[in-house]
């Protein structure tokens, strides 16, 4: 699965008048991927549509571009983002959810689908052998201000032995409340991706910080013996 953990940026957090500059800044320092995310309003109480960000992003860098659609109504929404690399969705957000996953596949993007902090693994059982990658939600989205719900390496831990037991390959993915303070110990507990964009925009020091987070996870892979 490559260089692990791998890191997918939240561009969201970027400063997006100076967003040329910050894109090629992100290359530079290594960005695995960058995460789109998109918010209608109604799933989660932010809204925000990415589709033109995509497309400027796309426009600029060859950087791969994780989207997480945190949106109802996912038909109509997923042909807007058909220019991913990885299109996530979470599967609270539909009744449909093989639908959904054959809609991203029949795109050409990799798919993934999004658990909320509450939702049990159990409802990703049907669909498991689908998918290219699960994203482990460890904050309720989209509200301001949250730590990161340590229970959510529980949940990993589980993923991770199911995905061993029944021979799966996809990816895992962490997003919310992810910082310098828990990264080591995300990247210990197995996570396969990380995704961060506050914490790697806080200041003007991009590089350096996706440096800090690169020696984070090593420090975080050396203690569990890899």
């Amino acid at each position: 699965m490559g260089s692990k953990p791998e890191l997918s940026v939240g561009v969201v957090s970027a400063d997006l008048g100076n967003l040329t500059n910050e894109l090629q800044i992100l290359k530079d320092a290594g960005a695995n991927y960058l995460h789109l995310d998109v918010m209608d309003g109604h799933f989660v109480p932010m809204l925000l549509d990415g589709g033109l960000l995509l497309k400027t992003i796309k426009a600029k860098s060859d950087i791969k571009v994780d989207v997480h659609l945190m949106t109802e109504q996912l038909e109509q929404n997923i042909p807007a983002f058909a220019a991913a690399d990885i299109i996530t969705v979470h599967v609270e957000a539909t009744k449909h959810v093989h639908r959904a996953v054959q809609q991203i596949r029949d795109l050409g993007a990799s798919v993934g689908l999004a658990l909320n902090a509450a939702t049990p693994l159990n409802v990703l059982e049907e669909v498991l052998p689908n998918l290219d990658l699960v994203l482990l939600v460890a904050i309720n989205p989209a509200f301001p201000k949250q730590s990161f719900i340590t229970a959510t390496l529980d949940k990993l831990k589980r993923l991770m032995q199911i995905r061993n037991e029944r021979e799966l390959d996809f990816k895992i993915s962490i997003d919310g409340g992810v910082n310098l303070d828990n990264a080591k110990m995300i990247a210990a507990a197995g996570a396969d991706m990380i995704v961060s964009g506050s914490a790697i925009f806080k200041n003007a020091e991009i590089r350096k910080n996706i440096k800090d987070f690169r020696n984070e996870f090593k420090q975080g892979l050396k203690e569990k013996g890899e």
